[in-house]
């Protein structure tokens, strides 16, 4: 799965109704989260403008992003970039199970998967796709760990499942 720049969902048109397997899908997120304007290309994924971004300048700061859907969904696409050596986040779902995650793109082989979360461990300006999936969720939060300069994310729901 890849979650080209033409399926991303930013800040901006992730909140609202979708289509996904013929369901409306009702999406909302927490609105305390920084966008950013522009940010870049990272392992060759461009990032669409206004992605959510969680960390902060200078690091010390855990920030976390909570997804909210209408009905349950599975196999949610997120591209990632700007991640940097010593950066982590954590994804969890309202059903506590365990999830899968599967990345792909160019600079997988540089990123580490345990469980619900993604590490990075020794390169800078990492991007990647991630799917979020094996359970069905109506909640899905991505926690950083607050190390660093943050990460951006946007979201394709083009390739998930709703119920």
């Amino acid at each position: 799965m890849a979650c080209e720049l033409e399926n991303q969902l930013n800040g901006n048109t992730l909140k609202g109704e979708h289509i996904i397997d013929g369901e409306k899908v009702m999406v909302t997120n927490s609105s305390n989260i920084k966008l950013i304007k522009e940010p870049g290309t990272y392992c060759g994924i461009t990032m669409i403008n206004n992605a959510f971004h969680l960390g902060a300048e200078g690091g010390n700061i855990v920030y976390s992003l909570t997804l909210t859907f209408s009905h349950p969904v599975t196999n949610v696409g997120i591209s990632f970039g700007g991640a940097d050596a010593g950066e982590a986040f954590t994804f969890t779902t309202n059903n506590n199970q365990t999830i899968q995650l599967t990345i792909s793109g160019r600079c997988r082989v540089l990123i580490k998967i345990t469980g619900n979360k993604i590490d990075i461990p020794d390169n800078t300006n990492v991007g990647g796709y991630i799917t979020v999936g094996g359970k069905w969720f109506t909640q899905l939060n991505i926690r950083h760990n607050g190390k660093k300069a943050g990460i951006a994310f946007s979201f394709c729901l083009d390739n998930s499942s709703a119920l």
